[in-house]
């Protein structure tokens, strides 16, 4: 008897074991039994960050237009981890989501926004706050939910305070006069000023005498002067 196989005698049927580190949960396969389909349904923590970073964007976009600013209007744009609540909870977002996703995004939320998003920390005392808003971005289920306080700022003279301290001979009175005179000034005058000294700013408060230099001791800007620090660090 002749027990030859003819091609459609054989069928090979195709199945999926879960690979050894990976959780059941973690896969799912489906197939007809000549093709597999396996999708891995892991959390991607670097696509959920992108949608956080998208959120931030829209939350500025959208106060600077309850704020009556134009497209070309330069601003600048800070953030405050809202405070957290009697119970003594953390606020969302505390343990590092916000910081984490400006740090990740920062080329992409600078280019949506034509400024890079600071810490509320880093705003000078006299920096004129525009509008504000509290907002929240991301999601509880997935651990991105992120509250907090969404400030735009107008552009003002930044300094570093070390730095500036030395210039006046090490008095902290001093420089804290030199601070206020600078944020007395009209911060269009000052950068002509110092275009026209080449770069730098002279001063006298009090008796005290110094020569600034821009992007040394004074800045023309708190996201400057941020940079400047990063920079150095």
């Amino acid at each position: 008897v002749d027990a030859g196989l003819e091609a459609g005698d054989i069928k090979v049927l195709r199945d999926f074991k879960v690979p050894e580190g990976v959780a059941p949960e973690d896969v799912d396969a489906n197939g007809d039994g000549e093709v597999l389909a396996v999708l891995d349904l892991r959390v991607d923590a670097g696509l959920l960050d992108a949608g956080v970073a998208r959120e931030i964007v829209n939350r500025f976009q959208k106060l600077r237009k309850k704020a009556g600013l134009n497209p070309t209007d330069i601003i600048e744009l800070y953030y405050e981890p809202t405070q957290p609540s009697t119970s003594g909870a953390a606020p969302a977002g505390a343990d590092g989501v916000l910081p984490r996703v400006l740090s990740s995004h920062t080329e992409y939320l600078r280019e949506s926004l034509g400024s890079n998003i600071m810490a509320a920390s880093s705003k000078p005392a006299h920096a004129v706050i525009i509008a504000s808003e509290r907002t929240s971005v991301g999601s509880s289920e997935d651990g991105t939910s992120a509250s907090f306080t969404a400030l735009l700022a107008v552009p003002c003279v930044a300094v570093d305070r070390g730095a500036l301290t030395a210039a006046v001979g090490g008095s902290s009175e001093a420089a804290e006069g030199v601070v206020a005179y600078l944020a007395s000034r009209d911060l269009s005058r000052l950068q002509a000023e110092a275009a026209a000294s080449g770069g730098s700013i002279k001063v006298k408060v009090d008796g005290v005498a110094a020569q600034l230099a821009v992007g040394k001791h004074v800045f023309f800007s708190a996201g400057a002067a941020a940079a400047a620090a990063g920079g150095s660090a």
